[in-house]
């Protein structure tokens, strides 16, 4: 197989996969079971879901035992619309301090978007 055939680039995709798998899993077994506990659930945590989701997509930060960041405009992009729609559909039915804090996050990801993306594209 040449390194342009698909069924390399496949195969080199599932090792990696399969060692990022394996750190994550060290990783999880050596951490004490307190730090594996999950947050309690708030709109906060909601939103701190998909702003790591964007941030990762972004390529800022890396997935959980992952050792490279990539740029995944889609995935970005996804993330932060549907920030947007969590917004949109608790208009009025937030805490002014959440409210505040959402319009932060999106304004802050939109122009990190703009600028990640208009960055690639040169």
């Amino acid at each position: 197989m040449n390194e342009k055939d698909p069924r390399r680039a496949d195969e080199d995709w599932k090792t990696r996969a399969e060692e990022a798998r394996r750190k994550l899993e060290e990783k999880l077994r050596s951490k004490p079971e307190e730090e594996l506990r999950l947050p309690p659930a708030s709109f906060m945590t909601i939103v701190s879901t998909f702003v790591t989701q964007a941030m990762v997509a972004l390529g800022e930060m890396a997935m959980p035992g992952a050792e490279t960041r990539e740029l995944d405009p889609e995935g970005a992009k996804f993330a932060i619309d549907s920030l947007g729609i969590l917004k949109e559909k608790t208009a009025g039915n937030l805490a002014a301090e959440d409210e505040r804090a959402l319009d932060e996050v999106l304004q802050g990801l939109r122009l990190h978007f703009v600028q990640k993306v208009g960055q690639a594209g040169k």
